[in-house]
């Protein structure tokens, strides 16, 4: 199974940096990294230095996945924002960030 490697752009995370970035709870994460580990999108891989840690890594198949749901969301950003003016969408955004802080 071949890991994404193209120039390194796989950055390896674990699920401690996932909770803070998310700002969930860690069994949210484990039961999820279960999910995408069974459908084959990501990987655990063992620490260097600890075994009881482990880093995850996205497959091709979660990478095709990745980019499929990206393209749809640039669609779907272009639709919501169409009659917008560049300084409208920015000052959406920065409130939508303001709201995503609040929660």
């Amino acid at each position: 199974m071949a890991l994404y490697d193209s120039n390194r752009k796989n950055k390896s995370c674990n699920l401690k940096d996932i909770a803070e970035a998310l700002n969930v709870d860690n069994a949210i994460i484990t039961r999820n990294i279960k999910k995408l580990e069974s459908l084959n999108y990501i990987i655990k891989v063992k620490g260097n230095n600890d075994n009881r840690f482990f880093d995850l890594c996205i497959t091709e198949e979660g990478l095709s996945i990745l980019k499929s749901l990206n393209k749809y969301q640039d669609r779907w950003y272009e639709k919501i924002t169409k009659n917008f003016s560049s300084e409208e969408s920015e000052y959406l955004i920065s409130l939508l960030q303001k709201l995503c802080n609040n929660i």
